[in-house]
């Protein structure tokens, strides 16, 4: 298994379209960047067929510093980026068999 970057995606994705890949770019820097100014307002994003983002709020607990384990620290309510994956992804990913990944 490996990792996919954002230049791969606009490979692929120019590969697959036949649009310049400088095109290609300018759209998904694009959709990015838009993605993260629609969370960073508190918006929810839907992309049918593969998931939904949305920011929730992460209750306030008690953490422990990893050099100091014996010390307890208040962490603060806190906004998060919650991923769900659609039915259809669940779908997909399930059928990858795990000894793909384990070969990392």
């Amino acid at each position: 298994m490996t990792t996919v970057t954002k230049k791969d995606l606009v490979t692929a994705i120019s590969g697959s379209t036949g649009v310049d890949s400088e095109q290609v770019a300018l759209i998904v820097n694009a959709m990015l960047s838009t993605i993260g100014d629609k969370l960073a307002e508190g918006a929810t994003i839907t992309c049918r067929g593969v998931c939904t983002l949305s920011v929730k709020v992460a209750a306030a607990k008690l953490g422990r510093n990893p050099n100091a384990p014996h010390e307890q620290i208040q962490i603060p309510e806190r906004c998060v980026v919650q991923f769900k994956p659609s039915k259809e992804l669940k779908d997909r990913v399930e059928k990858l068999p795990p000894e793909r990944l384990r070969a990392r």
